[in-house]
């Protein structure tokens, strides 16, 4: 029973949890994919692999969004696992030697192509054959925010919240002068912004890979934000009935 002196401001979020604790015991716990592998037909277990894969790619295109402009983010919303596929999706995107429709798939191959290349083979596939500077540019600026995040949360300084995809940078400088709602920053400014950025980068500069990078994972840290905050309205409803 909820007392007169309980806390009804709870951020509840219902978006996928990406540290390498959540995606390990998803995988091995929480998954219906071994049940219905062996149980079902493999239409099923398709589909179902289908709708995770969407689910986590989702996940990693809103942190590739929100890693370099966030502050402090949550323990379960970044891991070395979640960076190295952000990385490897970034790398798999940017490549002239990879087909567009196989980009998302190739990049679950992307960590074993070190095994496989010799180290000038390497810099050709990372800084030569590339389809836009920009977008490796942004794949350095992740990777140097990706694991400033994840020492933080190493060294126990994480977000109280341990869903919470980081404090906005925005919200930092704007709350000094005056109130800011955080959800209409992060929600819909930041996103687009990110949004406005892919869209003058193809315009201006002709970098259409880079453009359609920008808008994607924008977009996808909006649809994080506007999930989380209707679930968050659902639960209020419910305690406040």
């Amino acid at each position: 029973m909820i007392t007169q002196k309980s806390n009804h401001n709870i951020t509840p979020r219902k978006t996928v949890k990406v540290s390498d604790a959540a995606i390990l015991f998803a995988a091995v716990y929480q998954t219906q994919f071994w049940k219905t592998l062996l149980y079902k037909s493999w239409k099923e277990t398709l589909l179902l692999l289908a709708r995770y894969y969407f689910r986590f790619n989702k996940a990693i295109h809103a942190m590739l969004f929100w890693s370099p402009i966030r502050f402090r983010a949550g323990s379960a919303t970044i891991g070395v696992l979640a960076i190295m596929f952000g990385v490897s999706l970034l790398l798999s995107c940017n490549s002239m030697d990879v087909p567009i429709l196989l980009k998302p798939i190739v990049a679950f191959c992307v960590p074993l192509v070190p095994f496989f290349k010799t180290q000038d083979e390497l810099y050709r596939l990372v800084f030569v054959d590339i389809h836009s500077c920009y977008l490796l540019i942004y794949t350095g600026l992740f990777v140097v925010s990706g694991f400033i995040h994840l020492i933080i949360v190493w060294l126990g300084f994480s977000n109280p919240s341990q869903t919470k995809r980081g404090n906005s940078l925005i919200v930092l400088v704007l709350s000094r002068w005056m109130p800011v709602n955080e959800f209409l920053i992060c929600g819909l400014v930041e996103p687009l912004l990110g949004i406005g950025l892919g869209l003058a980068t193809w315009h201006y500069a002709d970098d259409v890979c880079f453009g359609i990078f920008m808008i994607l994972i924008s977009m996808s840290e909006a649809a994080q934000q506007w999930l989380d905050k209707a679930y968050q309205m659902h639960t209020q409803s419910v305690l406040k009935a």
